[in-house]
């Protein structure tokens, strides 16, 4: 093997260490939403919206902006809310 190959296998690990690690902080992130949601005023434990269902959507706001919830969890939980108007 020449030293390029030893290269791109080096690059090619350390991109797949990097997945991994990216893969855990999502899982570590959602969770902490899961944990913050239930602790929130007006949301519950299982993060269903109680309540005002455009207050439940600004907190929402504020979970999603604090990069606690993707945008298409937001969106999802915000069709929800609305759908109760």
């Amino acid at each position: 093997m020449n030293s390029n190959e030893d290269l791109m296998r080096a690059v090619k690990e350390i991109g797949q260490e990097f997945g991994k690690i990216a893969d855990q902080a999502g899982s570590f992130v959602r969770e902490a939403a899961h944990q913050v949601a239930g602790k929130m005023p007006g949301i519950g434990k299982d993060g269903g919206v109680l309540g005002d269902p455009i207050d439940g959507i600004r907190r929402l706001g504020e979970l999603r902006d604090a990069g606690l919830l993707t945008e298409d969890e937001f969106q999802a939980k915000k069709q929800q809310l609305l759908d109760r108007i």
